[in-house]
């Protein structure tokens, strides 16, 4: 699973664009949400990106005309590995 996770540091509403690419850099899906002024939005990728499929992407970039700071979490079914990757 991959969690998302966006926090505004700014007092207006931001648009945050997520874009998910597969392993040869074609887009799978694009998705615009907002987070409110000095606010956060946690969710899991796929909940995000619902009711399109993003089970093809290897990847997701973000693009905001806010400050925003962006967290991806990974873990694995088992519960064997739990990674982290901050993006500013």
């Amino acid at each position: 699973w991959t969690g998302i996770a966006f926090v505004n540091t700014e007092n207006d509403a931001a648009a945050v664009t997520l874009t998910a690419y597969d392993d040869n850099g074609n887009q799978v899906a694009v998705q615009t949400i907002t987070v409110e002024g000095q606010a956060k939005v946690v969710n899991l990728a796929e909940n995000i990106f619902a009711p399109r499929s993003i089970s093809r992407a290897t990847y997701i970039a973000f693009a905001s005309d806010r400050a925003v700071v962006g967290f991806q979490l990974n873990g694995s079914a088992d519960g064997s590995m739990l990674d982290g990757l901050p993006a500013l």
